[in-house]
């Protein structure tokens, strides 16, 4: 039975019409979430055509046959769609008199939006950056489709479904204000994805459900959604006319690829075969061995002892094929994408995983006593890591001085830990000492400026000669329209994207060439001569970095690195010397007063420097034994007081020997 004053329902056919909303609202709803699924983490679309105009689309499409189909068969009572009311000769009531109210509605709309995005702001809630499009080859027709959807098809179609369907059903099954709050709640739920987004959404919900409420014609709020969405476009038809400027005409992935490769290219010296072998066959380590991988067998429970054994075995293949490709001459990974920045990426979970199974080996074979098979693998460790080197970008070089770290660190744990016999040590460090010769072990940028240029042309509009700028549309992204209102009152501004937006192209080209000349001088000296030239290349870097926001953005990782060799250095030299000073002792039943002394005695074939000091790796002994040290990036002597590379309020020293 219906009630005909309030339109409430009985109870069979209220849980028909409950039913049958909610599987509207899912079905409303699926484009929404098909949509998530082709942005990238970051939300960058990987075809801003689907998902920003074909998906909507159906979205809205979906909203037109369910309420034509609820109209039809009147499944949920009458709709009383009414576009609008023309009273008896009430002059409120006449058409144009509604007409008249968009404007009104479209007033309360922005300051209901200005008010909440007040409150969350003092709440501080912050919303998220909405998914968005990458500027490079977005033509016209993008834009106008966008427009059409947005400004005609969304007002008329949302408002005829929220309002006009939705919020009626729900007005007979919880009663009139009820349904125009949970309307909204509902509305704000399917487009905003944060928290802080919630409010302007719920806002625009509010304001017309409550005309529908108590005016009930849909034209005076399609007319106010209309203008709303007029305004939002508007506003950013010039970001998105540059965005058609912007162009890619440079194929840089093809030359990372031809840098990485070198003039002398030959497939048989290349070991990406044989590595990509060992990356499918590497099983994964299991999640309970996490906490004892960084330890050592002997301190090992008996049953994580047994399941560290079972793991490496399950590696044989994979650490074959490893040994296989560190005999190669060089890797060249597969540099492929639509940008330089994404064909950049390292299969680093492969990488970890391979490496961390032959340091699990290592000390398996060691505390095993297999010394033969140790010195094997200590050098297929260090070899994998020495191919990530060279012309390859940053991220893979990072590996390689990564797994440099953990080759030194096992290797110096090994010592420490075993009593090696003395034609073992002496096997050990002159292996070190050729893998050390053979590695040059410097941070190479060619390729790393690939990548910054094709970032260049990829976000900064093409206006001929060299000149350019970055479209608003790539800083703040495309806002979907439930957050028009918040997108006009508080744009997405930070003083970064304030810089950003200022930026020249051809200042910024020159700027990156200037930095990728500076850099390269500064990668050749040590931290020690850096930090010793005040009025050097150090301080003309820092002047590049300073004078340009996207120099800022990417130079500093690039500073930090080109450190980083010269860490993997010293820990190289300081356990080549750690050898020679235990074998000088195993020989001699003392330990030599001085590095010097190693090498004319023939234990070294050179003093060791500090890349911290400009000076030899400090060392001291004594009746317990002696201490080997590097001053770190501090730069002053500590006495030896241990740290991680002076991390730490108080600095500190990198001590190599005693091992902590």
């Amino acid at each position: 039975m219906v009630n005909v004053e309030t339109g409430a329902v009985g109870s069979p056919r209220r849980l028909r019409m409950l039913g049958i909303l909610i599987l509207s609202i899912a079905a409303v709803v699926a484009p929404v979430y098909a949509s998530a699924t082709l942005f990238t983490r970051d939300g960058m679309s990987r075809n801003a055509l689907i998902t920003h105009v074909l998906l909507p689309m159906a979205h809205l499409l979906i909203m037109l046959l369910i309420v034509m189909l609820a109209n039809r068969t009147l499944a949920a009572g009458s709709l009383d769609l009414v576009w609008f009311r023309a009273g008896r000769g009430g002059f409120e009531t006449r058409p144009y008199v509604q007409i008249a109210a968009a404007p009104l509605l479209l007033v309360v709309a922005l300051w209901s939006a200005v008010l909440a995005t007040i409150l969350v702001n003092k709440l501080g809630l912050k919303p998220l950056p909405d998914r968005m499009f990458s500027a490079e080859g977005r033509g016209l027709a993008l834009f106008l489709a966008l427009t059409a959807v947005i400004v005609i098809v969304s007002p008329v179609l949302e408002e005829v479904f929220w309002r006009g369907y939705v919020q009626r059903v729900l007005e007979r099954l919880v009663g009139c204000l009820p349904a125009v709050l949970v309307q909204a709640a509902l509305f704000a739920a399917v487009h905003a994805r944060s928290l802080g987004g919630l409010a302007p959404v719920v806002a625009l919900g509010l304001v017309a459900g409550a005309w529908r409420w108590r005016r009930r014609t849909l034209a005076p709020i399609i007319l106010a959604h209309m203008v709303l969405s007029g305004l939002y476009c508007g506003a950013h038809w010039p970001h998105w006319l540059d965005c058609t400027r912007v162009r890619v005409t440079t194929n840089y992935v093809a030359r990372m690829a031809q840098a990485a490769r070198g003039a002398n290219y030959d497939p048989n010296a290349d070991a990406h075969y044989l590595y990509q072998q060992a990356f499918q066959l590497t099983v994964v380590m299991p999640e309970q061995l996490g906490a004892f991988r960084g330890g050592y067998p002997v301190n090992w429970p008996q049953e994580a002892l047994g399941e560290f054994r079972k793991w490496v075995a399950a590696n044989e293949k994979a650490l074959e094929c490893l040994a296989r490709g560190t005999q190669r001459s060089y890797y060249c990974p597969v540099y492929m994408g639509d940008s330089a920045m994404v064909a950049g990426m390292p299969q680093a979970a492969a990488i970890r995983n391979l490496a961390f199974a032959l340091d699990a080996r290592i000390k398996l074979e060691a505390f095993a006593g297999d010394d033969e098979q140790l010195l094997r693998d200590v050098a297929s460790l260090y070899r994998f890591a020495c191919h990530f080197g060279g012309p390859k970008v940053l991220s893979h070089q990072f590996v390689g001085i990564s797994i440099r770290a953990l080759a030194t660190d096992t290797t110096r744990e090994v010592v420490a830990r075993e009593s090696l016999p003395p034609e073992t040590m002496s096997a050990l460090q002159l292996l070190l000492e050729q893998l050390g010769d053979a590695d040059r072990n410097a941070i190479d940028l060619s390729v790393e400026r690939l990548v910054w240029l094709d970032g260049i042309q990829r976000i900064f509009t093409d206006e001929g000669n060299g000149q350019g700028h970055i479209p608003r549309a790539v800083i703040t992204g495309w806002y979907h329209l439930p957050e028009a209102a918040r997108s006009l009152i508080d744009p997405m501004c930070p003083p970064q994207n304030q810089a950003l937006l200022k930026l020249s192209r051809r200042e910024t080209t020159d700027r990156i060439e200037e930095f990728m000349a500076q850099i390269r001088i500064a990668a050749d000296k040590t931290p020690w001569e850096l930090h010793s030239e005040p009025n050097g290349v150090r301080l003309a870097l820092d002047d590049l970095i300073r004078g340009n926001t996207f120099v800022e953005l990417l130079g500093p990782a690039c500073l930090r690195v080109i450190e980083l060799p010269w860490r993997a250095r010293a820990e190289l030299d300081a356990l080549v010397t750690t050898l020679a000073v235990l074998r000088c002792k195993q020989d001699r039943g003392e330990y030599p007063d001085s590095l010097a002394q190693l090498v004319q005695a023939g234990y070294l074939k050179r003093v060791p420097q500090d890349p911290y000091s400009g000076n030899p790796l400090s060392y001291k002994w004594g009746d317990n034994g002696f201490l080997l040290y590097s001053l770190g990036p501090d730069f002053d002597d500590d006495g030896g007081t241990p740290s991680n590379w002076g991390e730490g309020p108080d600095g500190g020293d990198q001590v190599f020997w005693p091992v902590r």
